[in-house]
C-alpha cells in the first residue's frame, strides 16, 4: 500500500484530483457571482446565456418547454378570464341597478309630498264644505222657523204683535215679518215704536 501511494499512477490521479477541485471551485466561485449580479439586476444571465452556442441552445429550449402550457393550465386561464368578465359585468349592473333604485327613492318621495299636499288640501276643501253645509242647515232651520213664527203671528192683532216685537232683536223680527203679508206688515209696524219700527225699515231696504 506504501508502495503504491508513491507510486506514479497515483501521483498523476492525486494531479487529476486536485485538478477538479480547483475547477469546482472555480465555477462555484463563478455560479454564486453570476447569481449574485442576477438576483441584483446587475446582470441578466440568462440572456446571456443564450448567446453561448450551446448553453444558449439549452436555456432557449428550457424557456420553450416552460412556455409550453398544459390544457389545464389554458382552460384555468379561460375560466379565469371569464370570472374576470363575468364580475365586471355584474359590477356594471349593480351600478346601473343602484342608480335606478335611487332615482326610483326620489320618485316615490316626491309622489309622497305631493300625496300629502293633496290629503291637505283635499281635508282643508272637506272642511269648508262642512263649514257651508252646517250654515246652509242653519240657515233652513232659521227659514222653517221664521215660517211657523209668521203664520203664528199673522192671527194676532197688529197691536199685539207689535208689542211683542218690540221685545224681539232686530234679526228675528225682519225675519218674522219677511213672512208675513204686505198690509199685515204695515199695520204691525203704525203700532210699533216709531223709533224700533224706522230701524226695522231701514235694514229691511239694505
Amino acid at each position: 500500500m506504501a508502495k503504491f501511494l508513491h507510486s506514479k499512477p497515483f501521483r498523476i490521479l492525486k494531479k487529476i484530483l486536485l485538478i477538479l477541485f480547483l475547477l469546482a471551485l472555480i465555477f462555484g466561485f463563478i455560479a454564486a457571482v453570476l447569481w449574485a449580479l442576477d438576483f441584483t439586476g446587475v446582470l441578466n444571465v440568462q440572456k446571456m446565456g443564450q448567446k453561448i452556442p450551446v448553453v444558449g441552445k439549452y436555456i432557449a429550449d428550457d424557456n420553450n418547454k416552460q412556455s409550453e402550457k398544459s390544457p389545464l393550465q389554458l382552460e384555468n386561464e379561460q375560466l379565469r378570464m371569464e370570472n374576470r368578465q363575468l364580475k365586471e359585468q355584474l359590477d356594471r349592473q349593480k351600478r346601473q341597478l343602484s342608480g335606478e333604485i335611487e332615482d326610483i327613492k326620489h320618485k316615490l318621495a316626491v309622489a309622497e309630498e305631493k300625496n300629502k299636499k293633496l290629503a291637505k288640501d283635499k281635508q282643508s276643501l272637506q272642511n269648508t264644505v262642512d263649514s257651508l253645509q252646517e250654515w246652509k242647515a242653519q240657515q233652513e232651520g232659521q227659514t222653517l222657523s221664521y215660517e211657523s213664527l209668521g203664520r203664528y203671528y199673522a192671527e194676532m192683532k197688529p197691536d199685539k204683535a207689535a208689542q211683542i216685537m218690540g221685545n224681539l232683536p232686530d234679526e228675528v223680527t225682519i225675519g218674522i215679518l219677511l213672512n208675513l203679508e204686505d198690509e199685515q206688515v204695515t199695520a204691525i209696524l203704525s203700532a210699533m215704536d216709531p223709533k224700533k219700527a224706522a230701524s226695522i225699515v231701514d235694514q229691511m231696504r239694505k
